[in-house]
Parts: structure tokens; sequence; C-alpha cells
């Protein structure tokens, strides 16, 4: 799978929580050079190469994976069907639903394959693939309110999910659960709302007061442990992670002094900002692996744009705090003493901080021109990219 990049947009059920990904991906030879035909060849070798060459359960975390398909290689995965019980084929609104595509259809649902008909539109010409679908998305942002209204309306007595797509806030979010949608994608789940107050609730106020006093770089390995030591949630959680992805084999870690110990001044101060942040247990479960997932892969990229691993991870851990606390990153930041190229990082994206973030958020978007002007090794993302994502897959339960 050398030179491919792929990503994967979470879609959300009604309690936000992780239902099936979408598979974004780029083809060797990017398709915007290459013939049709290769196009073509690169999209169903890329779907094989994703089941052959991934390890796909620890990639998508044992979730279903949207996968879109041109014609030709839809043709194809119905003569060879791979991913039975994981893979939703999504058939592309420029697919034609001609007689041969409908058989195709038939015959992958037969094989244990599900099907979702993508930006759906009634004045389009997918509306004999409905009765063959298992999921229908609708591009909320092609329609005025009234349309998506009469969308869902006449796609009610459907036999398939309703799946909104292109949710970008939480407004948009709970007027598409009301009309009846049962699946959403988007980025709303990472998105602070906007509020007419931006004091912060006490409960996060104590929060980042913890996480501002883990920052301080005065405070030594000892003094770390007794203030990770004082909250009996934070204890947990530190143990749970130590004895699952960290401790040696055959032994337990049973105190937060051999947690530190092995862990060492940085690894603690990092992994215990995060526990702290994730406290905040009424925040969406995917942006907790989001930004899990980014902060590895920022600690992996580190040391390219000459920056220390631990600040990398740092960058990326604190990259979704703007969210996570429900107000901006400025006035997030201010109580937390960080080092400059952190917070240049993550106020104005820039410094080598800033080079780090831009890449794994491209990358978790699939904006694969930005990755490629700014001359990033293709093989190197998708490698840091899947390493990652599977990596934090792997922790979701501790943390």
């Amino acid at each position: 799978m050398a030179h491919t990049l792929i990503a994967r947009q979470p879609i959300l059920d009604a309690r936000l929580r992780v239902f099936a990904y979408e598979i974004l991906y780029r083809e060797p030879g990017s398709p915007d050079r290459a013939p049709r035909e290769t196009a073509d060849a690169a999209s169903f070798s890329v779907l094989v190469d994703l089941f052959t060459s991934v390890d796909l359960e620890r990639f998508l975390g044992g979730h279903r994976a949207f996968f879109n398909l041109t014609r030709t290689a839809l043709l194809r995965l119905a003569e060879h069907p791979v991913g039975v019980g994981r893979l939703v084929v999504e058939v592309l609104e420029s697919v034609p639903a001609d007689e041969e595509v409908q058989t195709a259809i038939r015959h992958l649902r037969r094989e244990g394959l599900e099907v979702a008909l993508d930006d759906f539109h009634l004045g389009g010409g997918h509306r004999d693939l409905v009765p063959l679908a298992d999921y229908i998305k609708v591009d909320i942002r092609a329609l005025d309110p009234g349309e998506l209204a009469e969308h869902v309306q006449a796609l009610r007595e459907a036999p398939a999910w309703l799946v909104a797509e292109k949710v970008e806030t939480r407004e948009e979010w709970e007027r598409c659960s009301e009309l009846g949608f049962a699946l959403f994608q988007g980025y709303f789940f990472a998105r602070p709302e906007t509020t007419r107050h931006h004091r912060i609730p006490t409960n996060r106020a104590q929060v980042l007061r913890l996480v501002a006093r883990l920052q301080d770089p005065q405070v030594g390995l000892e003094e770390l442990a007794e203030l990770v030591s004082q909250d009996a949630a934070l204890s947990y959680r530190l143990l749970r992670l130590i004895n699952s992805a960290y401790a040696p084999a055959g032994e337990k870690v049973g105190t937060i002094q051999g947690a530190a110990a092995l862990l060492g001044v940085e690894g603690l101060r990092a992994w215990s900002t995060w526990l702290a942040l994730a406290l905040l247990d009424d925040t969406p479960g995917e942006l907790r692996v989001v930004t899990l997932a980014r902060a590895r892969m920022c600690a992996m990229l580190a040391p390219e744009v000459g920056m220390a691993e631990e600040q990398g991870f740092l960058v990326g851990l604190l990259s979704t705090l703007d969210a996570l606390m429900d107000t901006s990153m400025d006035r997030a930041l201010a109580p937390l003493p960080l080092v400059g190229a952190v917070r240049e990082a993550l106020v104005h994206r820039a410094g080598p901080g800033g080079r780090l973030l831009e890449a794994a958020e491209a990358h978790e978007r699939g904006d694969w021109a930005l990755l490629e002007r700014r001359g990033w090794d293709p093989e190197r993302l998708a490698q840091a990219y899947v390493a990652a994502t599977a990596w934090a897959e792997e922790l979701k339960a501790t943390v």
C-alpha cells in the first residue's frame, strides 16, 4: 500500500457514539492526473490493499468502513467481494443506476456487504436504488430547510438508515435528529458550541487548574506524582493506562510513584494532562480518540520538523482544548504556563508545532493536495497516521 494516503471520518449515532468510519483515501498517482481507467483500477486496488495490508480491526476499532468506489470498481468488487461483514460500499451520485449496477448491488448484499447511496437527491438518478440501499446519505448543506424536510418525508418508508452529511454544529445535529436522521457525519463533535457567556463551568475550571499545575516546569517528578495522587479518578485511570500499555509483561504497577518512575517527568506530565482532560465526561468520546491519535502522530513526526517528541505530543494533545473546554483556544490556554513554541503552535499555527498540526489536521480531513504542497512524504504520513490511530483505538477503553 505504498504511497497511499488514508484517513477516517466518523459517522456517529444519535448518542454521539461512533457507528462507522468513512475511509478517505488518495490513490497512487493522484486521481486528478491519472486517466479514468487508471483511477478505476486504483480505486479497487486501494480497497484490496486496505483489507490485506492494514490491520483494520485496530484501525477501525471494530466499526464498519464506508468506502467510495467508482462504477468500474463497484462491478469488480461484486465479482470478488472483500470486507464481508465490515464494508459499506458507497455508490457515488455520479454512478448511473443502470441494470448492471443494480445487479452488482444485489449481489453484494447477498454476499453480506452493505450499500449506501452517497449525496442522495430526490431530483437525481438514484431513486431506483433506494429499495436496495442499507444507508442513504443526504448532504444537508445542499438543501434549504424545506427541501431537507421534504427529503426525509419522502424517504421515511425506505428500508434504510438516513445519514446526515456535513453536519457542522450541535444545532444542525439536533435539527437533523428531530427530522428523523439516525446517523450523522461531519465535524460538529469537534467544535465548541457558541455560547453567550464564556465563563467556564465549575467542574471544568477545576480540571483546568489541575492541567495548569501539571504544566508548571518547576514541578518535579515527586511533586507531580503527589499532585496526581490527590485525584482519585485521575489516579485510577493512570494506573489502568500504565498496566495496559506500559508495564513490562507479567508485572503490575500499583502506585502512582511506580507509574512516575516508569514514565519519567515528561511522560507523567503528558499522560496526566490527557487523562485529566478526559475526565470531562460530557464531551463526545470520538473527540478524545481523535485527540489521542493526533498527539501520537505529532510525536512521531516531531523530529522531522526539529521538535522534541514530548513537545509534539503536547501540541497534538492540547489542539482540541478549545472544543473540550467550550471556549476559544486563547482563553483555554491563558492559565497554562506553556513554552513559547507550544503556545505559538496552538494559538497561531506557527513554527514547527504549527506545521505538525497542519499536517495532522489535513490528513484527518483528507486534504492530500495541501500535504503535497507542504512537502510531506506521503508514505511516512500514511504509516504514522495508521499507527497512531490504531494505538489510540487500543487505549480508548483505558482512558
